[in-house]
């Protein structure tokens, strides 16, 4: 049984270590995301006083969704840095 341990976990090391590399790269793409994301954010109208706060709320609550989807990316991710092992990774 103990035997039969060890061959499973040296056969699946490599695949664990594969995805923990995808879940490291696509955090790093996520910053990058996030980091785009508020250099565009600052361009917009309501960023630099350029409307009313009447547009400038209905313009903001479409930036409430955009963050809930960062918010649920966040989630995806520290669920797969959990799996393997990582979770302060996130």
């Amino acid at each position: 049984m103990k035997k039969l341990a060890k061959d499973i976990r040296k056969e699946i090391t490599p695949l664990v270590n594969n995805e923990t590399e995808k879940t490291v790269n696509m955090i790093k793409k996520f910053e990058e995301d996030l980091k785009a994301y508020n250099t565009e954010l600052k361009k917009r109208d309501f960023y630099q006083y350029k409307t009313g706060t009447v547009e400038a709320k209905i313009r903001l609550s479409s930036v409430g969704d955009e963050l809930k989807q960062f918010d649920d990316r966040i989630a995806d991710l520290g669920y797969n840095c959990s799996k393997f092992g990582n979770p302060d990774m996130i």
